[in-house]
């Protein structure tokens, strides 16, 4: 019945998803049946079947799937790559919301930078705080032996959005301590992320959170540092979040012309919106 769409799909009732959870009990190798089948219950009352704890088996079962490790590298999306990827959606469709708590040990030995970029990706729908310590790596540039480019923009991506979701100090931690992995300069993405996280701190009443961005500008800081925070304390100004107006100092960044040109355009642009209101 598990390989069947035939029987259990075309009725509409919540046992359907309760009754292929329970499968998810059997042997590994038909897991992914049953996950499958659970990503094609759509009808209405089948999903009222969510809301029932399917019981302490599943879940070990599911966490076991969701902490699985993956080792195919390239551009592939293989058997065991989509079923620790269904698992980590089944346990949060069931609103276990500790399976976040997670996170850290379904990323940190995985091979696969699809399968880790996949998992960040869901987990970036939620505020972790602190960040994990692999997201900290992954935004610092450091995949452990991986090689395939596709791979380490896919993680490096969803790293930087756990980070921007999270908003918090280890947030801004990770966020400063980024690298460029490819040739280009610093991502839109992670000046988004960056600028985010500083707004998020200001208005939490985090004082220090602008003074690490002017840390960040400092001529002995790295090239793509300094060009992502200027940019950054310019999208704040923009906001009307730097209080009071450093003009003097915003003034230094626009004239440094060891900076990124769009970097000072960005700080230009919010000078003038300032100056024109």
């Amino acid at each position: 019945m598990v390989g069947s769409t035939q029987v259990a799909h075309p009725c509409d009732s919540p046992g359907v998803v309760q009754y292929f959870l329970s499968t998810l009990t059997a042997k590994e190798r038909n897991r992914y049946l049953a996950y499958s089948r659970l990503e094609e219950c759509e009808r209405p009352r089948q999903l009222l079947g969510w809301a029932k704890n399917p019981g302490q088996d599943v879940i070990h079962a599911v966490l076991q799937d969701m902490n699985a490790t993956t080792v195919m590298a390239g551009r592939f999306m293989t058997q065991d790559v989509r079923q620790k990827v269904i698992a980590w959606q089944t346990l949060l469709s069931l609103g276990l919301v500790a399976a976040l708590d997670h996170v850290e040990s379904s990323v940190a030995s995985d091979k696969s930078g699809h399968a880790i970029g996949a998992v960040l990706e869901l987990a970036a729908c939620f505020r972790l705080n602190p960040v994990p310590p692999r997201v900290r790596d992954l935004i610092a540039g450091e995949f452990r032996g991986m090689a395939d480019d596709s791979e380490r923009v896919s993680c490096h991506n969803a790293a930087i959005a756990v980070a921007r979701a999270s908003g918090s100090t280890s947030a801004l931690d990770a966020l400063l301590a980024f690298k460029i992995i490819r040739e280009g300069g610093v991502l839109i993405s992670f000046l988004d992320a960056l600028s985010d996280t500083v707004a998020t701190l200001i208005r939490s009443g985090d004082a220090s959170a602008v003074e690490r961005l002017w840390w960040a500008t400092a001529s002995d800081q790295a090239q793509h540092r300094r060009d992502a925070a200027a940019a950054a304390l310019g999208r704040l100004l923009r906001q009307n979040l730097l209080r009071p107006i450093p003009a003097a100092r915003l003034v230094s960044l626009v004239e440094d012309a060891t900076l990124d040109h769009y970097a000072r355009r960005v700080v230009f642009v919010g000078l003038g919106y300032e100056w024109h209101g």
